[in-house]
């Protein structure tokens, strides 16, 4: 899967002027909720996790129930949320038959492996080395750390009230404690997993999900503070 916090650098660095107002915070927000779906899609077994926030028919579903709402109710955030989650989904849609290593199925409900499919996993004849996945993986904690310490940036520059700067500071110690102690599971697990690759993937995916948890939590509050 390309790389969803890259997606959300570039919609930081095209906004300047409005980074986090209309639609574009709710499609860096659903870009990372598809990932946090998408993680667990990795690293559990398929035949019993289906990443239904990828799917485009559920996805598809909610637009226009969301149309229907906003056809009554004329709801600027409503329209904004409706926007950004079409434009994310169009996103994610791309991003996924081109860049999955692992191929979703996008039209889940319906079952069937042969819709399982992307352009970097054909390549691969849909077994990607382990170790492939694993540098996506850290390549991705890198790009979501990178984007959570420039929204923090952003926001000390707006001089907020203390209590949001301490709870950041807060938050980031522990985002640093958590990954101590997955860094002491990864040396565990060199010693004694049968499978470290498989154990690995695991360890990366809760520092993965925590820092795009904090991530969009930053992202809302920088956005609540430029309005």
């Amino acid at each position: 899967m390309f790389p969803v916090s890259f997606l959300a650098l570039v919609l930081l660095k095209i906004n300047k002027k409005k980074i986090f107002s209309s639609n574009t915070l709710w499609v860096i927000f659903f870009l990372l909720l598809f990932k946090i779906d998408y993680t667990f899609y990795l690293v559990l077994n398929d035949n019993y996790y289906n990443s239904a926030f990828n799917s485009i028919i559920i996805l598809s579903i909610f637009i226009l129930a969301l149309n229907i709402i906003i056809y009554f109710l004329k709801s600027s955030l409503l329209i904004s949320l409706n926007k950004g989650l079409m434009q994310a989904m169009v996103l994610n849609s791309v991003q996924s038959i081109l860049f999955n290593l692992k191929p979703l199925n996008l039209f889940y409900p319906i079952v069937d492996k042969d819709l399982n499919f992307s352009l970097i996993g054909y390549y691969f004849n849909y077994e990607t080395p382990p170790s492939l996945n694993f540098a996506y993986f850290f390549i991705e904690l890198i790009l979501i750390v990178f984007y959570k310490n420039i929204v923090k940036d952003k926001l000390i520059l707006l001089k907020p009230e203390a209590y949001v700067i301490r709870n950041f500071m807060l938050i980031d110690k522990i985002f640093i404690i958590i990954n101590f102690f997955i860094l002491i599971g990864f040396s565990i697990m060199y010693f004694y997993s049968n499978d470290l690759l498989q154990d690995m993937f695991f360890l990366s995916s809760i520092s993965i999900i925590t820092a795009l948890i904090i991530a969009v939590y930053m992202t809302f509050t920088l956005n609540k503070h430029k309005e």
